[in-house]
């Protein structure tokens, strides 16, 4: 039967117990049209504007998801991926170095703490009650897939037989990597394990292939099984062990966005490509450095995602600005009125009959608070700028202002040039610093020239 239970339960003693709903944040609804601006040059801003099937949502998955399930988006889902916390009793930081040719001076930004095995049950609570959630929003046709390693997998697999039935469990696909480890205890712990449940039996399966191996190549597989059997053209298909995608562990490498949880794109790709379709909606709700939108993004699906941490979120918008990815709806913090913006007088300067030029010029920049007690040029301290305006209480940013190359030094530009046209909307500049914090004045000083 689909609503049979699974013979064995996992028990402890705040089982079932209602969770501590946090409080819901104040958010501001904005809609991003990628129009970045690395150099100082003149952009035309997007005039005709996409309407976007995207979202990126900072807020706890708890008091997002039944939002979700109110706008009519429950069974809409194909496929949802998890990277929970794993129970490693560890701090995730997030370090960047920090000026211009000065490897000494970093900034250490903590991204979340990951409690230990003393929180259990609060941590299991949790995700029992995400996952009866989560199955809500899959489609008929979906897949959960919960990324863990050893550390709680055995224990978070028990409650996915109870909520999805063990006969809905498809595969736990090991993840196999390398990197350096300092035991000399025990083996050294290289793999993940990802956990793969379907919603019911008619779930969306693509089939995925591996290369053969040189000897088989070579020796054919007429020799061992008879002439009925023949190499296929797109390779062996691919088994639950794959050790053919490493981790991200050089600092200077291309995927690195310096996020500590963050996942390789070839891992993400192979997800998404096995159980999802062109079109489908894709959702992660532990999004971290935002792989999944990028790879929903390049492979044609929609997608939703979701982290609580505002650096988090910042990593996933300019990740996204970066692929010049199609516009999508953030809703997010409300900007701090705290910090300390200081902008130029915004220049209006005749350019055609269509268009007008303004310059608008970023002067200084101070956070209310800092992480770090050095003193650094306020060029450092962001992260990236946006300018928009408001249309029905949403924030529309329609030019992002970042560095030519995703680093943390004085080489962002304070300047920006835009062809507008004539009847422009009263604009407004928006911060992000790097400590995850936001800052947002209007442009109401005016020059004509």
């Amino acid at each position: 039967m689909e609503n049979e239970k699974s013979g064995v339960k996992l028990c402890w003693d705040s089982k079932g117990v209602n969770l501590p709903i946090p409080p819901q944040q104040m958010v501001q609804k904005q809609q991003v049209n990628p129009c970045t601006m690395s150099l100082n040059n003149v952009f035309i801003p997007a005039q005709n504007k996409i309407s976007p099937q995207n979202c990126i949502l900072q807020g706890n998955n708890v008091c997002i998801i039944p939002e979700l399930i109110e706008q009519g988006m429950a069974g809409k889902f194909d496929l949802i991926y998890l990277d929970p916390p794993y129970l490693s009793n560890a701090v995730y930081k997030s370090r960047i170095p920090m000026g211009e040719g000065d490897e000494s001076l970093w900034l250490e930004r903590k991204i979340f703490d990951d409690a230990g095995t003393e929180n259990m049950g609060e941590y299991l609570n949790e995700l029992l009650h995400l996952f009866y959630m989560i199955k809500v929003l899959l489609s008929d046709k979906g897949s959960l897939f919960v990324h863990l390693d050893w550390h709680s997998s055995h224990y978070v697999k028990i409650l996915l037989d109870e909520v999805f039935d063990r006969k809905h469990f498809i595969n736990e696909i090991v993840w196999c990597y390398s990197g350096g480890s300092g035991s000399r205890n025990h083996f050294h712990r290289k793999h993940d394990v990802i956990l793969w449940y379907s919603k019911t039996d008619q779930y969306i399966f693509n089939p995925q292939y591996r290369p053969y191996s040189e000897a088989t190549r070579q020796r054919g597989l007429t020799k061992v099984k008879g002439d009925r059997y023949k190499l296929k053209e797109q390779g062996a298909l691919l088994n639950d062990w794959w050790t053919d995608i490493g981790k991200i562990l050089s600092p200077t490498a291309y995927e690195n966005l310096k996020f500590p949880t963050q996942k390789p794109i070839k891992l993400l790709e192979r997800l998404v490509a096995t159980a999802s379709h062109p079109g489908s909606l894709v959702g992660d709700f532990y999004c971290g450095s935002g792989t999944t939108a990028q790879v929903c993004h390049h492979m044609g699906r929609k997608y939703v995602i979701c982290d609580c941490n505002p650096i988090a979120i910042q990593t996933c918008i300019q990740r996204m600005l970066r692929i010049n990815a199609d516009p999508f709806n953030l809703y997010s913090t409300l900007p701090d009125p705290d910090n300390h913006l200081k902008l130029g007088p915004m220049k209006i300067v005749p350019y055609n009959e269509e268009y007008n030029r303004v310059d608008i010029v970023l002067l200084d920049y101070k956070p209310k608070y800092s992480e770090i007690e050095i003193e650094l040029n306020f060029n450092a301290c962001i992260d990236f700028w946006e300018i928009g305006y408001e249309e029905h209480n949403t924030f529309i940013s329609i030019v992002q202002i970042l560095r030519p190359h995703r680093s943390f030094d004085y080489s962002l530009p304070t300047v920006a040039s835009l062809l507008m046209s004539a009847d422009i909307p009263p604009l407004k500049v928006k911060v992000r610093d790097v400590f995850g914090s936001t800052t947002q004045q209007d442009l109401q000083s005016l020059s004509t020239y």
